[in-house]
């Protein structure tokens, strides 16, 4: 009989020991993730922040010990922070977004890397940022490992892009949060109207926005959803040369400044049908100059002082 009451001891013990796990978990998961969907207050609060920044801090220590050494520079460039922005605490999550209060930046969780959370790593005056890392990592993939110009771009994409969430603000759905209004007055193609407003041409900061600033969209001159390459310059003292690849034949479009948008000024808008590559105006008189390429409803720009 005492061996029974034993045993119903131990087994009311181990169903008391079961409902208190159960209880304590569901604790856990009612107020630790209650913040869910809630703006970061600051990137440097966010889970898994320390470890992230330590991996980068290490990196850069590397790097600023042997800035000649290129590779040190490539491995920080390339290396992603993995935090979490969203409060589910998983970090560096596919189609996730949030944006920094302290910043009012918006970005995806799986498009941060060390530069933008490590935004000292420098050696003298030179410093990792977005847009020299592009410059490292051109030099690099041509110049060093002989790489095509259209390769090392598709390299470049696949390692530093913004992220996999919607780029358009005015989809999200975040309390508190508006979006960034941006200047009427310069040019920001990769950022977004008000998809429930057709006729308001207000434009607004996406997660792509420091991406396609330091030149990612178009990384060592290729553009990546074409493929095709485009450079212009003054050559000869007096003329525009400009040479392309991954198209044969294109049409030339160039202007001069202002009168660029009058078509019925001939002399100030002139177009070359079936050009190939390499392409040279005749002597032109000094100013600056637009110059467009189109091909099967594509087209680059590229601007020239003469």
């Amino acid at each position: 009989m005492k061996g029974l009451n034993a045993l119903e001891i131990i087994f009311t013990l181990f169903v008391l020991i079961v409902v208190v796990l159960v209880v304590v978990r569901m604790f856990i998961t009612r107020f630790t993730f209650a913040g869910i969907e809630q703006p970061i207050q600051d990137i440097t609060e966010t889970y898994n922040y320390e470890a992230a920044y330590s991996t980068c801090n290490s990196l850069c220590s590397k790097y600023e010990s042997d800035c000649s050494n290129t590779q040190n520079a490539v491995k920080f460039c390339l290396q992603k922070a993995n935090i979490d922005i969203d409060g589910n605490r998983i970090p560096g999550e596919k189609g996730k977004y949030n944006y920094n209060v302290v910043e009012g930046v918006p970005m995806c969780e799986d498009g941060i890397y060390c530069f933008r959370i490590k935004t000292d790593c420098a050696c003298g005056a030179f410093r990792l940022s977005p847009e020299t890392c592009l410059s490292i990592l051109c030099n690099y993939y041509q110049q060093t490992l002989k790489y095509s110009p259209t390769i090392t771009a598709e390299l470049i994409n696949n390692g530093i892009h913004y992220g996999n969430c919607e780029p358009n603000v005015r989809y999200w759905k975040i309390e508190d949060y508006t979006p960034i209004s941006l200047p009427q007055d310069e040019r920001y193609d990769s950022d977004w109207t008000d998809p429930d407003d057709p006729d308001d041409d207000i434009k607004y900061m996406g997660p792509d926005h420091w991406w396609v600033q330091a030149g990612y969209l178009t990384p060592c001159g290729v553009d990546i959803k074409t493929g095709v390459t485009f450079e212009c310059y003054k050559h000869g003292g007096d003329k525009i040369r400009c040479e392309w690849s991954g198209i044969d034949i294109g049409i030339i479009e160039y202007c001069r400044s202002s009168q660029c948008l009058d078509d019925d000024d001939p002399p100030y808008k002139i177009i070359d049908v079936d050009v190939e590559s390499p392409w040279t105006t005749d002597s032109m008189e000094d100013g600056k100059y637009y110059v467009i390429l189109t091909w099967e409803g594509h087209s680059k720009e590229e601007i020239v002082d003469i």
